[in-house]
């Protein structure tokens, strides 16, 4: 499982970083060592945190805490 640390996403001291996922696919199962805000801006999927599947869709906001496993699985565009 990948491990993602801030030094790897986040652009000089401020420790913020946007970023906008664009892939359909959504992503695999990955953890960091920050806290992710994730807002839903379009379609429809299944974001799994700790091994439990929650519906997602346009206008949810999710809080991913520190080193919480997660993944997306995007049903639609």
């Amino acid at each position: 499982m990948r491990v993602f640390k801030s030094e790897e996403v986040f652009d000089g001291d401020c420790g913020i970083g946007i970023r906008k996922q664009t892939d359909a696919g959504g992503f695999g199962v990955h953890m960091h060592e920050f806290v992710e805000i994730v807002y839903i801006s379009k379609g429809r999927g299944v974001h799994c945190i700790d091994d439990t599947a929650y519906p997602v869709k346009r206008g949810d906001l999710l809080f991913i805490n520190y080193r919480q496993t997660h993944s997306l699985d995007a049903c639609s565009q």
